[in-house]
């Protein structure tokens, strides 16, 4: 009875009385049919009345439409919402009423997608703090994410940004995302770095992470030799015998600092012993 109303009235006619009388016949809806619908993984669904076919010229005006609860799927209202990361066909029982009497319940078939995840993961640490020469080697570890079972056969490369800075040594290993750090002499600075994930898809194939790294200036003892460690003179020795101070490289950072020179003892009873504070060099004449 597809294209006719639900809902008419049968006329009596009851001769021998002279009476009409009109008696309403309803009967329930019935769904035939439905649209094609197609949805991506980790959408929604709001069901409407336009998805469904319902022999009944007068739908929806006076309809109600329901949902049933079903497996792979959550309702709320007529809205569906797939399980996370499922994908296939969805099976949906729904029903409509005009009113007075429920339909038969159509099997609504909803169509989901693939849609590739990205490969999450998180960090280890978001920060690693040093000092300025550092001993050993400091690490930060890639946690990945659980990885849908449609996804386990996919490949992850990692990669780093910046790939190096100066006054560190910092390197990754592109398969299990580990990033290795050493000192470098006498340097210090701080820098973000971002550590992407790559499996290789076309879309959705990327995420990416953030830690910093600060390593912190430390002060370096004004380092020095001296041209000899031992001046042996007869007394009453002519001349002035001195003892050089020959500093060692100065780091970069260091460059700026002015260095003074003191002598201890001071002085001794068996020669005259004074140093320059600027420079460092000791001078020695003999006492009479």
């Amino acid at each position: 009875m597809a294209g006719i109303t639900n809902r008419f009235v049968v006329l009596l006619t009851f001769a021998a009385f002279g009476h009409t009388f009109g008696i309403n016949i309803d009967f329930a809806p019935t769904i035939t049919g439905q649209q094609v619908i197609s949805i991506n993984e980790d959408e929604s669904l709001d069901v409407v009345f336009s998805h469904l076919t319902v022999d009944d010229l007068s739908y929806p005006a006076g309809y109600s439409l329901f949902v049933n609860t079903g497996a792979n799927y959550s309702v709320s209202g007529n809205m569906i919402t797939p399980d996370p990361d499922f994908n296939g066909t969805l099976t949906v029982g729904v029903f409509v009423n005009d009113g007075v009497d429920d339909s038969n319940i159509w099997p609504l078939e909803v169509t989901v997608n693939a849609v590739n995840d990205p490969p999450g993961f998180t960090l280890s640490t978001s920060l690693i703090e040093v000092d300025e020469d550092f001993a050993g080697t400091q690490t930060v570890t890639v946690l990945p994410v659980t990885v849908p079972a449609d996804e386990a056969g996919q490949s992850v490369g990692y990669s780093l940004s910046p790939s190096s800075v100066s006054f560190a040594n910092v390197s990754i290993n592109p398969t299990t995302g580990e990033v290795s750090i050493t000192a470098v002499g006498n340097a210090s600075g701080s820098e973000v770095f971002t550590v992407t994930a790559d499996d290789g898809q076309l879309e959705n194939n990327q995420s990416v992470a953030d830690f910093t790294l600060t390593v912190n200036a430390v002060n370096d003892p004004p380092d020095f030799t001296l041209s000899t460690s031992l001046i042996e003179v007869d007394e009453d020795f002519a001349g002035t015998q001195t003892v050089t101070v020959l500093p060692v490289t100065v780091p970069a950072d260091e460059a700026g600092q002015s260095v003074g020179y003191s002598l201890s003892p001071s002085s001794v009873s068996f020669a005259n012993v004074s140093i320059n504070p600027t420079t460092g060099e000791v001078s020695i004449t003999a006492v009479g």
